[in-house]
């Protein structure tokens, strides 16, 4: 791959299925996923990083296009959600076991992993 492992976040550059994710995707591609989960799920900024806009609307728009009409980013951010959900299911199934270093572990990873995670957009409204 020529996108840099330093662009993705750690939990996602240490996670083995990533590079078989992104086999399929071309290194702009590539680099736009790892700039998007890099700077919190935010398309435009990561459109612009990886060169498919410049700024403003173009960058915004460029970001929504690659993840909703794109099939296999969007299907490459769909897989790597799941294994974040998984990995986070996972520490938390671990972190209610009893064993204190166990739990500190699954503290950790949840820690890095829940900011990655996708928003329910009903959820962060005050009704």
């Amino acid at each position: 791959m020529t996108a840099p492992l330093a662009a993705f976040p750690p939990v996602l550059a240490e996670l083995s299925p990533i590079w078989t994710i992104l086999a399929d995707l071309n290194p702009r591609q590539v680099e736009f996923i790892a700039r998007y989960y890099g700077n919190g799920r935010n398309a435009a900024d990561a459109a612009r990083h990886a060169g498919y806009a410049s700024d403003g609307p173009l960058a915004k728009n460029g970001g929504y296009a690659l993840l909703h009409r794109r099939p296999k980013v969007a299907a490459a951010v769909r897989r790597i959600d799941r294994l974040l959900a998984n990995r986070f299911q996972a520490a938390f199934i671990r972190s209610m076991a009893g064993d204190c270093r166990a739990a500190a572990l699954a503290k950790t990873v949840m820690d890095e992993v829940y900011p990655l995670l996708p928003r329910d957009k009903q959820s962060s409204t005050v009704k």
